[in-house]
């Protein structure tokens, strides 16, 4: 899944804890710090600071919240 737009990481985190192998892309580097600094090592869960327009592999799934 990608969650573009991830933010803190709530709903890629959230994603994640229920099984999805899950890439959140914010273009923020301070919302991507903050998501990094919450991840736990046991989940599929990778954030980049990246947009949507430059990510080039492909996703079965993808989210944007608010």
């Amino acid at each position: 899944m990608l969650d573009v737009g991830c933010g803190g990481g709530l709903l890629s985190t959230s994603l994640a804890w229920i099984g999805c192998n899950v890439t959140g892309i914010d273009p923020n580097e301070n919302c991507v710090w903050i998501s990094w600094e919450n991840l736990r090592e046991d989940l599929k869960l990778q954030f980049k600071q990246n947009l949507v327009e430059d990510i080039e592999e492909t996703y079965d799934i993808v989210t944007s919240m608010e």
